[in-house]
């Protein structure tokens, strides 16, 4: 979870409530004058520039990455990745999967040398109540890692991970890809603020304002005109500019976050639902499991009872640090695609 931004006016940012789920992820191998080509999917893409450069192109805007550039994609839309030169040869994700050692599989766009390697991940979208952060992008946004020591960090520990995975390498690589995309958007936050390229929707602080209210409070008795008051503008006027920059109403935005907080406290396993239906806002046990229900396809105490306990964070200071600066280093061959044969489809089509 991020850090509650404490300033207010232009500075707010809405990061009390940030939920990282990755549900596959893989290393793209493409060659020079290769194109691998990545069907829409309804989930952001998140892609980890492990080797060269190229271009990625989504939604008809052509996007130049380079070696420790970090590039999230948005959701619903076409992606090709591009190495270097002139495409001659191109080839979709779903045609370019083999299966290597360790239940592993890797999407290959070459013949005879990869020039360019990308570690990708897919964060998981939430359910159509709970919008992800990351889920209102409208283009790629790509971001440097030399900004920040911890994410240097990280990106290099997943970086060794990938090069040479051992036993428990699925578990290992995910865990530092999460560290990685957290860490890339606490880099951002404190680097841009609202102004940052990732959160463009919530760039209006007026909107940041009564969303952080929310994020911050979601079991507080929100309403339309008390978001308004927040944000400083009338009903009306809220309501419009909320409804253009999200695409659905406050009132269901509020019942979105609620939800995710709620979810997060039932992975805990250690609170009765009526608790947590009170904590996070609803009135009654019977409308927070109908509500719950609806978004997630299960009843609170199913969801309770069928997941583990939640992951605790891994702090960024527990990774170990990079050997020498990253301009300074050089990949070895990664041996493999960490996402599961069974999962590769998530990425293919």
């Amino acid at each position: 979870m991020l850090p509650r931004r404490s300033s207010s006016g232009a500075g707010d940012f809405p990061g009390g409530d940030f939920d990282v789920r990755l549900d596959s992820f893989a290393v793209c191998e493409i060659g020079r004058e290769w194109r691998l080509v990545c069907p829409p999917l309804d989930a952001v893409l998140v892609h980890f520039v492990l080797r060269g450069e190229g271009v990625l192109e989504a939604g008809g805007k052509r996007t130049p990455f380079a070696q420790d550039d970090i590039i999230v994609a948005p959701k619903g839309t076409a992606k090709y990745l591009d190495g270097a030169g002139a495409v001659l040869r191109e080839i979709t994700a779903v045609d370019s999967c083999s299966p290597l050692t360790d239940g592993m599989v890797t999407f290959r766009a070459h013949e005879g040398g990869a020039d360019v390697i990308l570690a990708c991940g897919v964060i998981s979208p939430g359910p159509a109540e709970a919008p992800g952060p990351l889920d209102h992008l409208t283009e790629p946004v790509v971001a440097r890692i030399d900004g920040s020591a911890a994410l240097e960090a990280a990106f290099t520990a997943m970086l060794a991970e990938l090069t040479r995975p051992g036993p428990g390498a699925w578990l290992m690589a995910e865990s530092m890809m999460k560290q990685c995309v957290v860490l890339l958007v606490r880099d951002q936050i404190r680097r841009f603020g609202a102004a940052s390229p990732l959160f463009a929707p919530i760039a209006d602080p007026r909107l940041a304002r009564a969303i952080t209210a929310v994020m911050q409070s979601p079991g507080e008795p929100h309403s339309v005109e008390s978001l308004a008051r927040a944000a400083g503008m009338s009903r009306s006027a809220f309501s419009t500019l909320f409804s253009a920059h999200y695409h659905e109403t406050p009132a269901s935005f509020v019942v979105g976050m609620r939800l995710r907080t709620a979810a997060r406290m039932l992975r805990m396993g250690l609170l009765p639902v009526k608790v947590v239906a009170t904590s996070v806002g609803f009135a009654s046990r019977s409308h927070f499991s109908r509500a719950f229900k609806a978004a997630y396809g299960v009843d609170p105490s199913s969801y309770r009872d069928g997941l583990a306990p939640a992951e605790a964070d891994l702090a960024p200071g527990s990774l170990p640090a990079p050997e020498a600066p990253l301009s300074q280093r050089r990949p070895a061959e990664p041996a493999s695609l960490v996402t599961r044969p069974q999962e590769a489809r998530a990425f293919g089509g």
